[in-house]
């Protein structure tokens, strides 16, 4: 189960709490993550997580590593979305490039992951979610402004 957040208004404009997430090409979505016995868990909110992967609330909860990637593999797999830019956390970041490094199946993906996330340098650190942007579709490029992060 993932744990969907903000997307954007039904018209577009502005969404509280946000800069972004006013075209319909933003979207939040929780971690996956396991319980302290390492039993996959369907979340109810968002968790943060710091660099080792542990829940900063002390719930127990854990990163899933590999599921978390086989998301991100997916993102960049499949190229019809378009992705832009994928938000998260630096240590998170590094982790999940590090969980990819160590196998050989999942190298080929590599270089795609570290373009695509990324730590925004004008917002929170995205340590309990995943805000992934979708590129402007040609046919709106000229409404559409892409803001480099």
């Amino acid at each position: 189960t993932m744990v969907v957040g903000d997307l954007s208004r039904k018209k577009g404009g502005p969404l509280a709490g946000h800069a972004s997430h006013q075209s319909g090409r933003d979207a939040d979505l929780g971690f996956y993550m396991k319980n302290a016995k390492g039993k996959r868990v369907a979340p109810k909110r968002f968790v943060a997580f710091d660099g080792s992967g542990k829940a900063k609330d002390g719930s127990g909860f854990r990163f899933d590593d590999y599921a978390n990637w086989l998301l991100v593999q997916s993102w960049i797999r499949d190229h019809r979305a378009g992705i832009s830019h994928i938000f998260i956390s630096r240590p998170l970041r590094k982790r999940l490039l590090d969980f990819a490094r160590a196998r050989p199946a999942f190298k080929q993906y590599l270089p795609e992951a570290e373009r695509l996330l990324k730590q925004p340098e004008d917002s929170t650190a995205h340590d309990d979610h995943f805000h992934v942007r979708i590129s402007c579709p040609k046919r709106q490029a000229e409404i559409c402004h892409e803001h480099p992060r």
